[in-house]
């Protein structure tokens, strides 16, 4: 007799097929990013995000807008906003710190923020506490994304303005 019992190895809670198909394929960008290769001879991970870090103040950038994508992704199927503050701080970290040549590779390959955001995103879902209101959560991650992206351009500014 089989059993029409699927267990994924995602988020168990999630109802709908569309949900798991999003979780899916977050599970497999977090993997890209965070743990897709290993040094040889060891047992240390790493994925295309310390290599992407590597192109200055652009790749960082685009690093952290894949990971706020990610979080986007996993909002849309109810997370309590307090979850969406700490997934934002993790990927806001990762690119302040990623950002300090030399010292942002060791953190990328050792911070994993997607990661991170994975193992929160399933203690949320595992609890059973995945309902929010999409306003609340979408205007903590606006607010997030806007005050990062401004302070990265700020950044630059000042420093193109340091330089010249």
């Amino acid at each position: 007799m089989q059993s029409d019992f699927v267990m994924t190895s995602v988020i168990p809670p999630v109802q709908s097929k569309a949900a798991l198909d999003s979780l899916d394929q977050l599970e497999q960008w977090t993997h890209l990013l965070d743990s897709q290769f290993r040094i040889p001879g060891t047992n240390i991970r790493f994925g295309l995000d310390p290599l992407i870090g590597l192109i200055p103040g652009v790749g960082d950038l685009a690093s952290f807008l894949v990971s706020a994508w990610m979080v986007a992704v996993m909002s849309k199927h109810g997370i309590r906003a307090q979850v969406i503050v700490m997934m934002m701080a993790n990927v806001v970290v990762d690119l302040v710190i990623g950002s300090v040549p030399v010292l942002g590779i060791f953190v990328d390959v050792s911070l994993k923020a997607n990661r991170r955001n994975l193992r929160l995103l399933r203690k949320h879902y595992q609890e059973g506490k995945y309902q929010a209101r999409l306003g609340t959560v979408l205007l903590v991650f606006v607010l997030t994304i806007g005050a990062v992206v401004g302070l990265f351009i700020w950044g630059l500014v000042a420093l193109v303005q340091a330089i010249f």
